[in-house]
Formats: C-alpha cells, sequence, structure tokens
C-alpha cells in the first residue's frame, strides 16, 4: 500500500509540473499576482512599525522571520493538501465516490491534489524573509540545531494549519456548503503573522491552546532565536497528533453518513 502511495504521490508531482509548463502565462500571472501579495502583506508590517524599535517588545528583525516563518509554513500546507477545500464540492457532486473506490487512502486522495510550483516560490520568498531578519541582527547565529528545529516546527505548523482546514471541510457532509466557514477561518487564521505577546487573556488562551494559530509560526521563531527544546517541540506535535486524530475521527463518521451519488 506504501508503494502505491508513493508511486501515486510522484505521478502526481509529474503530472502538476507538466500543466504548469502548459500554461506559462498563467503561471507567470498566478506567480506574479502572489509575490505582490506577499510584498504587500511585508509593507503594512512595515508601516506599522513606522520607525518604531519594537512592539510589543517584538523588534522589526524578529517580526521579518516571523513573516517569513508564515509564509513557509502555510505555503508548504496550501501546496500539498491543496484538494482539501474540494471536499465540499465533491460531497456535493457526489464525484467523492471516485476517490473511495481507489486503492489509495480516500484521506490522503481527498487532502493532496494538483502541486502549483507557484506556492513553492512563495515558501523560497518566505525563507528568504527569515534569513534576512536573522543576518539583520549583528552577532545572532543560529546553530544547525536551532535550524531543524525550525524545519520540525514549519512541517508541524503546515500539518496542523492542514488538520483544521481538514475537520472544517469535513462539517460539509452535514451542512454541505462550507465556503463561507472557510473564508472566516482564514482570516482567523492570518493572525498566526502577528506575534503572541500581542494576545492578552481569553484571546491568548483561545488563539494558543484551543485553536492553535499563533503557535504556529510563533514556535519556529522562537526556535531560531532561542534555544530549541522539549518545550518548543512538544505542544506543537502534541497538538498536530490531537487535531489528526479529531479530524480521522470525524472522517469515519462522515463517511458513514456519505450517501455517494447513487442515492
Amino acid at each position: 500500500m506504501e508503494f502505491h502511495r508513493l508511486r501515486w504521490l510522484r505521478a502526481l508531482l509529474r503530472a502538476s509540473l507538466r500543466l504548469d509548463l502548459t500554461f506559462r502565462a498563467s503561471w507567470f500571472l498566478d506567480l506574479f499576482g502572489r509575490l505582490v501579495q506577499f510584498a504587500v502583506t511585508v509593507l503594512f508590517f512595515e508601516l506599522l512599525y513606522a520607525g518604531r524599535p519594537a512592539i510589543g517588545g517584538v523588534p522589526w528583525e524578529d517580526m521579518l522571520v516571523l513573516l517569513g516563518t508564515y509564509q513557509c509554513m502555510r505555503t508548504l500546507s496550501d501546496t500539498v493538501f491543496s484538494a482539501t477545500n474540494r471536499i465540499c464540492a465533491k460531497v456535493e457532486e457526489g464525484t467523492l465516490d471516485y476517490d473511495l473506490l481507489k486503492p489509495v487512502g480516500a484521506r490522503l486522495l481527498a487532502s493532496v491534489g494538483r502541486i502549483r510550483t507557484t506556492r513553492l516560490i512563495e515558501m523560497i520568498a518566505g525563507l528568504f524573509l527569515v534569513l534576512r531578519g536573522m543576518n539583520s541582527v549583528p552577532g545572532r547565529q543560529a546553530g544547525p540545531g536551532n535550524w531543524a528545529a525550525f524545519g520540525l516546527l514549519v512541517l508541524l505548523g503546515a500539518w496542523i494549519k492542514y488538520c483544521l482546514v481538514f475537520i472544517l471541510n469535513c462539517s460539509s457532509f452535514w451542512i454541505i456548503e462550507t465556503y463561507g466557514l472557510y473564508s472566516l477561518f482564514d482570516q482567523v487564521f492570518d493572525l498566526a503573522r502577528y506575534p503572541i505577546t500581542v494576545f492578552r487573556g481569553f484571546w491568548r488562551i483561545l488563539f494558543s491552546y484551543v485553536m492553535p494559530v499563533t503557535l504556529v509560526a510563533n514556535l519556529p521563531v522562537m526556535a531560531l532565536i532561542e534555544s530549541p527544546g522539549t518545550g518548543l517541540i512538544l505542544p506543537a506535535v502534541l497538538h498536530a497528533l490531537a487535531w489528526y486524530l479529531a479530524g480521522n475521527g470525524l472522517w469515519k463518521v462522515a463517511l458513514r453518513r456519505y450517501s455517494g451519488a447513487s442515492a
């Protein structure tokens, strides 16, 4: 079964690359639009600082690292699990049947779709911003352990985002139209671009522990700037495991409710 999955993923990547190379004009326009959007986001925060050395105890250099980290984490999740938002349409149209009948895990097929290479370039732009923020502080050095913890936490953050989106889309088995809910979630998830120190009281508990929006980007930054350890990695691992199991349980319940196109 694992061999079939790897072969399917390899074929999917080749097909995605061929499709991107076929429609080059669309590829460049998509890339240009996404990079402009990323640049506008950075400009917004630069204007927010407006010469201030720090906001909420976070200097501009650390803010650059946070913005770049958020970009890496988000684009990685959206690139690999691009089909997750299609679950709603598949349930509505009854085309989820095709995923259920194939010899690959149905959840994998419902989650992984076309790999858009423009998003991968966005991730490179985010990594460039991380390096710029790290190198802007004289004497700041991140060792191999810091970068290893950073990479692991970015992967965990991307996985957590996918699990949250997957759970949201699983509600389409009951609600059908979940596009509005996803738009709301997308706006809430953008809070990950802000330092965790700007949240206080109830909001900090909500967006750090109940719904780990702020943790997914802030923990990798802490791993780069501070000394990485289990205090940073363990919460991300626990959240990644808990949200995966929650999504898996909801998926199994939802499939029992699903009647397919034949209904």
